[in-house]
């Protein structure tokens, strides 16, 4: 098979995404390297490229990890005995409360006690 020089371009396009820019995790420096390189390439074919930016958590799991700390916590609470049990079911409604928040995308106190 004979090779496209279409084939060749968007392989030189692919090298230079992994080999020089590298992996790209959400909201960082190499991603907005990539999504320039994109940009100057689209350019140059004459369309028009906007940016839009946004901020967003480096990861999802942190806030639901501290969610289920909170609620680990409460259950060893619980067994120190009575007196502990309502501190419990509270810290644990407290945990359920912003997990369900973290999935639909609202703001919560986690959000803004973790940086992004």
């Amino acid at each position: 098979m004979i090779p496209s020089p279409l084939a060749d371009e968007a392989y030189e396009h692919a090298r230079h995404l992994v080999e020089e820019i590298g992996p790209r995790g959400s909201t960082t420096p190499q991603e907005h390297q990539a999504a320039e390189y994109y940009s100057n390439r689209l350019h140059e074919l004459g369309l028009d490229v906007k940016a839009q930016t946004f901020s967003s958590p480096k990861s999802a799991w942190t806030p639901m990890g501290l969610c289920m700390l909170l609620s680990l916590f409460g259950l060893l609470l619980s067994l120190l005995g009575e007196l502990f049990v309502y501190f419990s079911l509270v810290l644990s409604l407290a945990a359920i409360y912003w997990a369900l928040r973290e999935v639909n995308l609202d703001d919560t106190l986690l959000n803004r006690l973790i940086p992004l």
